[in-house]
């Protein structure tokens, strides 16, 4: 079981074994409560439609509303008194208390519209809420109820309490349960092992060598973290780089550019290079901070590559991955952790080479990436 259903995609080839099956989080929930062809309800079209001046009083964008009201359902945080109270990491930009005041008031209209729509006999669910009926479902009696003698969980780190829950109903009462992790790489949640229910102690594995990446890949991303007092205290674990198994290569490519047009021809030249070396094309990944920028880069599909955003390729694994456009990725910044948010989403898309990374930026590299320099001093 995983979030990311590219990385189950990917799984599958791998394990190619029938009586295990492979699912996203969501494919299971799919096979408890409904098909997956059911349309749900679009949150951001809503917030968009019927919260539009609330949204706007907040300054925030509607994208950081749907992800507010994803992450209450997620951490099942009801009521407008937990919300204030509750502690908010990760976000990009600040939430204030009357930040969290209007959201309260949009959390109440789409929960009130949503019950309308129950009433009705119509589809009342979103993505969030899914978890939250398949785990109210099992609990209750469901046919996959302790159907499995094991349950293994990759990117366990973006699962929430209430999916640990429910993977736990799965696995039969003599079952065994394995979750791998890496808090660095949080990139959609971030629960401790304790808010989802789960005791490690005494019953876990460190590993500390890095198998996907170069060396010199691993010192590239590491240096970021090193740099970031948050995301320090997260290392729990230490990697060992000095280990014989870490394979060695060039490290990597750091590509100051002038504007858009020579950013796009550097990469252009380097994905060409690469195919004509012999690197197959799905072997090589343009990783993108957001949507927009991704569009930017579009002309590179001629090369069948993967282009993409940072969140669905994690876990996923590339011979070569270009990350660009880092000039503007601190723009938005303006909570006190989002530089360590978008440094952790940067060092996750840089983790996905195994041999060859390039970065590039216009004009100026952002101060909060200023450690990457050093390696090519």
């Amino acid at each position: 079981m995983a979030y990311n259903r590219d990385l189950v995609s990917d799984l599958k080839s791998r394990i190619g074994l029938d009586d295990v099956d492979v699912l996203s989080f969501h494919q299971i929930c799919h096979k408890i409560v409904l098909p997956p062809n059911e349309n749900f309800v679009d949150v951001r079209r809503w917030v968009e439609r019927e919260a539009k001046d609330l949204v706007a009083e907040t300054g925030l964008t509607p994208q950081y509303i749907v992800e507010e009201i994803d992450w209450r359902k997620d951490a099942e945080i009801f009521t407008d008194e937990a919300y204030l109270a509750a502690v908010r990491k990760g976000r990009v930009q600040r939430l204030t208390r009357e930040k969290r005041e209007i959201i309260n008031e949009i959390f109440n209209r789409y929960r009130a519209y949503q019950d309308e729509l129950r009433r009705s006999g119509r589809m009342w669910m979103d993505g969030a809420d899914l978890a939250l009926t398949a785990l109210e479902v099992v609990e209750n009696g469901h046919p996959l109820k302790q159907s499995y003698d094991a349950v293994f969980i990759d990117e366990a780190q973006d699962f929430a309490p209430p999916w640990i829950r429910l993977a736990k109903l799965l696995q039969k009462p003599t079952g065994t349960m394995l979750l791998v992790e890496d808090p660095l790489q949080s990139l959609f949640r971030s629960f401790t092992w304790q808010e989802k229910g789960v005791s490690v102690v005494g019953r876990s594995v460190t590993l500390r060598v890095p198998f996907r990446s170069s060396r010199e890949i691993c010192f590239a991303a590491y240096s970021l973290v090193e740099a970031d007092a948050f995301l320090r205290t997260e290392k729990s674990v230490e990697p060992n780089l000095t280990s014989y198994e870490v394979s060695s290569g060039e490290v990597p490519m750091l590509l100051e550019c002038a504007d858009m047009a020579s950013e796009l021809a550097a990469l252009d030249r380097r994905i060409e290079a690469l195919i004509a070396s012999g690197v197959k094309p799905q072997q090589i990944a343009v990783l993108c901070h957001n949507h927009q920028v991704l569009n930017q880069f579009k002309p590179l599909e001629k090369y069948n590559c993967v282009l993409k955003t940072f969140g669905t390729m994690k876990g996923l694994e590339f011979h070569a991955v270009f990350v660009p456009h880092l000039h503007d990725v601190f723009q938005r910044v303006d909570a006190e952790d989002g530089i360590s948010t978008m440094r952790r989403r940067i060092f996750t898309a840089m983790t996905r080479a195994r041999q060859m990374l390039a970065l590039s930026y216009q004009n100026t590299l952002p101060e909060p990436l200023q450690p990457l320099l050093e390696l090519h001093s």
